[in-house]
């Protein structure tokens, strides 16, 4: 199995459960409604919090992303909700 390669790490903030589509995550050459469907659901509980976000996207525009205790995994299109260790 070869590794994807990564073509730009981000670190964002966003509100908890507020993250859209925007110049931010243009930058990092993503699925913007993806990221922020995922992010938005697993912060939904968190509101108001300013979260921080690391997100490491690939060439083939997939992309993980590790916040506020929580790690997104992209797989077959479906966000994949994982616990995160550390946080950005």
């Amino acid at each position: 199995m070869s590794k994807k390669k990564v073509t730009k790490v981000c670190k964002l903030q966003f509100q908890a459960g507020g993250a859209k589509p925007g110049p931010a995550l243009a930058s990092a050459g993503i699925n913007m409604p993806q990221f922020c469907t995922a992010f938005n659901d697993a912060t939904k509980d968190r509101k108001g919090d300013i979260v921080p976000v690391v997100i490491t996207a690939y060439e083939d525009k997939s992309f993980d992303s590790g916040y506020g205790g929580h790690y997104c995994v992209i797989e077959d299109g479906k966000a994949v909700i994982k616990k995160y260790v550390t946080c950005c």
